[in-house]
């Protein structure tokens, strides 16, 4: 049920998700018939968290849960082993005064290495749980870790995509030594695809089939 977006531009970084959660489930109906739906909605979930003091966030769709554990404790847990920048500022201030650091050192972290961290993290539960399921019948889980890089003006993006990658990918890399800037989502995005394109997803899919069309052609002219 999550709707979640990102917006890179020049002045900065944007992140936003809808905060909606159902469980999915069985019941067993008069002890003979079983029913497949939404068993529970809550409509307070914490999709969009900032991990521990850096310049990082993440935006979390798909599977919420891993066994009895949510996606945002697992974030959690991830986090309070990373060190506190605040910390690390107050530990070279002190070696600064006593002439051990230089002026302008400052704590170093890295937006990529932080999400294999995590993605390392996740997957190992992820495995643990799954690890009868194939196929198509692992959960999805996705993950975006966004901020900036120590040094770096601009910000990055990294995607988990379980189960499908087992590395994390670079949203929006660089183009020419220039920044590619734009806005992505995720989840459940028709609305917005709706709103953004002016066309529904379903419609494409629909003309390649009935009028046996080349995809990439029809989405040209609909785009076009």
């Amino acid at each position: 049920m999550s709707v979640c977006v990102s917006v890179k531009v020049s002045e900065g970084l944007v992140l936003a998700s809808d905060s909606a959660s159902a469980i999915h489930g069985e019941v067993i109906e008069n002890g003979q018939k079983r029913m497949g739906g939404v068993l529970k909605t809550y409509e307070h979930s914490r999709k969009l968290s900032h991990i521990k003091d850096y310049p990082i966030g993440t935006l979390t769709w798909g599977q919420a849960l891993i066994g009895a554990r949510s996606i945002e404790s697992l974030l959690k847990e991830y986090e309070y082993a990373l060190p506190s920048l605040k910390e690390e500022q107050e530990k070279i201030d002190t070696l600064r005064r006593q002439g051990k650091a230089e002026i302008d050192e400052r704590p170093e972290y890295n937006v990529k290495t932080i999400a294999e961290g995590l993605l390392e993290h996740v997957t190992t539960y992820y495995n643990e749980e799954y690890s009868k399921k194939e196929g198509t019948e692992k959960p999805h889980i996705g993950i975006l870790v966004s901020g900036y890089t120590s040094g770096e003006f601009f910000p990055e993006q990294w995607l988990i995509d379980l189960p499908k990658n087992q590395q994390v990918s670079q949203v929006r890399p660089d183009t020419d030594k220039k920044p590619d800037f734009g806005a992505n989502w995720y989840g459940l995005t028709d609305a917005i695809i709706r709103l953004h394109w002016g066309r529904d997803n379903e419609a494409i899919e629909l003309l390649t089939k009935h009028f046996n069309l080349d995809e990439k052609e029809v989405r040209r002219v609909i785009d076009s």
